[in-house]
């Protein structure tokens, strides 16, 4: 999954994404989780936090096809 699927910058600030059960939903690592948490800009100034939820079942698309996996709602929103 590419990044902008679970995280969006909404001003040079303040980062949208997910609580932590939700990235671990959609395939992310421990890891991953913790190194996107712990992002700071080149000023070394950690980022605030916004999050959103994933969506609470399997997405079924505008087509009518029934997806593997959850979504994050930013990245049908947004």
């Amino acid at each position: 999954m590419h990044i902008d699927g679970f995280m969006k910058f909404s001003n040079p600030n303040t980062m949208i994404t997910m609580k932590e059960d939700d990235l671990l939903d959609l395939g992310l690592s421990e890891k991953d989780v913790n190194t996107l948490y712990i992002a700071t800009n080149v000023d070394g100034k950690e980022y605030k936090k916004v999050y959103v939820p994933g969506t609470k079942n399997k997405v079924i698309t505008a087509y009518g096809k029934q997806l593997d996996e959850k979504k994050a709602l930013m990245s049908i929103i947004m």
